[in-house]
């Protein structure tokens, strides 16, 4: 049970700024494979024309998959969006960029077992409405609730949440209702008539995959540049 023997966490900001001066370096127009594969140091056809920059190979004491998961956190803190209608490559954020400048605590599931996780990066994360990055699984899995609520009530399912609430709802990932009240689209009314198996959901999500969210990444650097403890 990952909530009661969470998994040890590890500070991945160099990893994570490695990844993003690669992008940088390939001139933001790779995908997340083609990133992971340049920083193992391995030659495929999209990547055999960057062996001579300077982090070719730079990270292959670590594996792949590591690197798959280091990308795709960097995706869900919106530091990089993945451009669906340019074949997915990755593209720097304004947070990403702000991020190289002055960087901050991120931290990774130590000994995650990358190899089985569920769902391949490149189909986990897209660039939503916003540019944030969408969790497609569970985006998904909110989609299926959503019609099962509106066939229940006898509703059009945008009635219910609209798809970009739910997109919202894969990138803040709300886990209470004052938290659900803030995404976009559903205010009080919507938050308390349907939001609370939405939340559930949500919160169960975060436990098993281990999510770092938006806003306890907010909290910890706060609390990193004050020096002040979380009570």
């Amino acid at each position: 049970d990952n909530c009661l023997n969470p998994k040890p966490r590890v500070d991945a900001t160099e990893d994570i700024e490695i990844v993003l001066e690669t992008v940088l370096e390939v001139k933001q127009i790779l995908k997340s494979i083609d990133i992971a594969n340049i920083l193992v140091g391995v030659s495929t056809g999209q990547t055999k024309a960057f062996k001579n920059i300077s982090n070719w190979a730079i990270g292959d004491e670590k594996k792949f998959t590591y690197w798959k998961a280091v990308i795709r956190q960097a995706l869900i803190e919106n530091l990089l969006i993945k451009e669906i209608e340019n074949y997915g490559v990755l593209k720097l954020t304004q947070e990403g960029f702000r991020f190289l400048k002055k960087s901050y605590p991120i931290l990774v599931a130590e000994d995650h077992d990358y190899e089985n996780a569920e769902e391949d990066i490149e189909s986990t994360i897209v660039t939503g409405s916003d540019g944030g990055g969408v969790d497609m699984v569970l985006f998904s899995i909110l989609k299926d609730m959503r019609k099962k609520i509106a066939t229940k009530e006898n509703l059009p399912p945008y009635v219910i949440f609209e798809d970009r609430s739910l997109e919202d709802m894969t990138i803040q990932y709300p886990i209470n209702m004052e938290e659900m009240r803030q995404i976009i689209g559903v205010g009080l009314s919507k938050a308390q008539k349907y939001g609370e198996p939405f939340i559930q959901t949500i919160k169960k999500y975060v436990e098993e995959n281990e999510i770092e969210r938006p806003q306890d990444l907010i909290v910890k650097s706060i609390v990193n540049k004050s020096g002040l403890k979380v009570y």
